[in-house]
Order: structure tokens, then sequence, then C-alpha cells
């Protein structure tokens, strides 16, 4: 009977271990819910928190960008090249310089090495993208380039060189009109 006893006695501590270890493992399990919950709470705050402070810096940037797309229509206006707005809506730091129309009639002689007619000058800027405003974009570049010291009007009518190349420049009309009278 001490035998039956003793496996008894040895039955329930058999039993009573896996019930222990599945009492603790149970209330583990309950602990790592319990914080799992509460991580998941903490960020819910979070992920709310920056999403409001997200869509506050969109709606102060949403003005700043159309700011910026106006003055850089105004820059085109002027004939300044390379005021784009990337197309994501960010500013892109890296761009290329701005380069006003004249300039850019002067790289492209320069480039050309010879003179050129104005109206050529104009074909090969609007190639290149170059907005010349103006009703009459020709004329308003003739009228630039004819005041710029950079430049100086040869023999052919409408025809420009560089400055400084050794070309002969066109006589004034005012010393032709003295030798008329």
């Amino acid at each position: 009977m001490e035998e039956a006893l003793v496996t008894l006695s040895e039955t329930q501590r058999s039993a009573d271990k896996p019930a222990d270890i599945l009492e603790v493992l149970l209330r583990k399990r309950a602990q790592l819910v319990a914080e799992l919950q509460q991580h998941d709470s903490a960020m819910s705050k979070l992920q709310e928190e920056y999403a409001a402070r997200l869509a506050h810096i969109r709606e102060q940037q949403r003005p700043l960008q159309e700011a910026l797309q106006h003055v850089e229509a105004l820059l085109r206006l002027e004939g300044w090249e390379g005021a784009t707005m990337p197309s994501n809506g960010t500013a892109d730091l890296s761009a290329p310089e701005l380069i006003s129309y004249t300039d850019a009639a002067y790289r492209l002689l320069e480039k050309a090495g010879q003179p050129m007619h104005y109206k050529a000058i104009f074909g090969r800027l609007q190639e290149q993208g170059a907005h010349i405003p103006g009703k009459d974009p020709a004329a308003t570049l003739l009228a630039k380039i004819g005041r710029d010291q950079r430049f100086k009007r040869i023999r052919k009518r409408g025809t420009y060189a560089l400055s400084f190349w050794r070309i002969a420049a066109a006589k004034s009309r005012a010393s032709t009109r003295k030798k008329k009278r």
C-alpha cells in the first residue's frame, strides 16, 4: 500500500509540475500581451501626433510652393533659364544656375565663333528652351543685345558679333545722317 501511495504522490507531483509550468507560462503570456498593448497604444499616439505635425507642415509648405512657382514664372518672363519647379514639389538646391537670355545669346555667339543674325540667335535660343518675353521676342532680343556692351553690330544689318572680336563695327546712324546734310 505504501507503494501505491508513493506512486500516487509521484503522479500528483508530476501532474503538479506541468500545471505550475502551464500557470507560469500563462502569466508570462498575459504580461507580454499587456506590454504589447501598451506599446501599440504608444505607437498609435505617436503616429497620430506625427500625422498632425506632418499635416501642419504640409499646410505651411503649400503657400511657399505657390510663391516659388509665381517667382519662377516671373523669372521666365524676364528671360531667365533654368527656373523650374521639380515635379515632386520639393526645392532642388542643385538646380542649374539662372541665366538671362542676353547671357545665353553671348554664350551662343561665343560657342559659334562667328557673327550671327539676331533672328538666327533667337531661333537657336528657342531651340534651347530659352524664354524671351514680349509681343515680338526676336525684336526684344535685338533691343537687348543692341544696348549690351558685350555685343556689336557689324556692317550687315541685324548681324551681331561679340565686341572683343576683331570685326569692323557698323557705322552709327548718327554719323550717316550728318554726312547727308
